[in-house]
């Protein structure tokens, strides 16, 4: 009796799993990320050892989220879920912060849901990190924009660091402009 002809292979199948194996994996490694950035946000400047070792695990944990982003494509998505992302990861960082959303997300799409939530994330903890227990994340119409304001001094009156820098250099990769919020806060332009 000859061999069963095995199964046809679903190429979408395996592809569909990578997918949502890397979807699964940006949560944590922003977390690790945002973790590694406020640990050494509050070392003392004489504890060169200890911010030698954060530097290092930031650098492969960056890595590890530009793999991610290389072998994804730079994953479109919606921005209902780049905020929604984003929001679970500050929630999880600083659980003493409320984070508030007004107004339904517009139906855009941006380029690199990988570099959109890390652009969020970036600018709420950087907001929760300067003593604002309070975000508001307000959806602006015309033009598009996201509002993340504080109930703190505003991000964008605090010091602007190397890690602010870079996430404002982020942005304007996706094409994205962040600007002081005419509250306390950032404003954040969409394409």
């Amino acid at each position: 009796m000859p061999a069963a002809d095995p199964s046809p292979q679903h190429p979408t199948s395996a592809g569909t799993t990578t997918s949502a194996l890397l979807h699964d994996l940006r949560g944590p490694l922003h977390a690790v990320i945002g973790r590694l950035d406020l640990a050494a946000q509050g070392l003392d400047s004489t504890d060169v050892d200890t911010a030698r070792h954060l530097t290092a695990a930031r650098t492969a944990a960056t890595h590890m989220a530009e793999l991610i982003s290389d072998h994804d494509s730079a994953e479109p998505a919606r921005l209902a879920a780049i905020i929604a992302d984003a929001v679970n990861i500050v929630e999880a960082l600083h659980p003493d912060v409320v984070i508030t959303e007004v107004g339904e997300p517009s139906d855009i799409i941006l380029s690199d849901h990988l570099a959109a939530v890390r652009i969020l994330v970036n600018l709420m903890t950087n907001s929760a990190r300067h003593g604002s227990r309070t975000l508001t994340i307000t959806h602006v119409i015309d033009p598009p924009a996201i509002d993340i304001d504080d109930t703190g001094p505003g991000a964008h009156t605090a010091d602007i660091g190397d890690g602010l820098t870079l996430t404002l250099s982020i942005a304007a990769d996706l094409g994205l402009t962040a600007c002081p919020s005419p509250a306390r806060g950032w404003r954040l332009m969409l394409p």
